[in-house]
């Protein structure tokens, strides 16, 4: 699954995603910082259901990038698996026959013997 559509599913579900990944956001006021430890420069906003948030130290973002910058992810890639996991969603996974894998290249102009 792209990672356009993992947060395209996780609009308006980030509380939850965040509680079931250990990360505290707080309520929208001024609170300690999940990510680098401030103690009060740091708000959940949840702008758009996006799980946005800014942080005075750290800058601002989506629930994607809290997830990334709190767990240290490589890349969004990882972040996004995180979430995926959260949700439920997973990628689906299509095993054909060795037949069906065959009629399938001769339909797109490839020939089996």
């Amino acid at each position: 699954m792209k990672i356009n559509e993992i947060t395209t599913q996780a609009v308006g579900k980030w509380q939850s995603i965040f509680s079931s990944l250990g990360v505290e956001v707080g309520n929208g006021r001024h609170c300690p910082c999940p990510v680098c430890g401030g103690k009060d420069r740091y708000r959940f906003d949840n702008k758009n259901g996006r799980g946005a948030y800014f942080c005075n130290q750290c800058g601002s973002g989506d629930g994607l990038e809290l997830i990334k910058n709190y767990y240290h992810c490589n890349d969004m890639k990882e972040a996004s698996s995180k979430v995926a996991e959260c949700l439920n969603l997973t990628v689906q996974v299509s095993h054909l026959t060795r037949c069906e894998l065959a009629q399938r290249l001769n339909r797109s102009g490839y020939h089996c013997l």
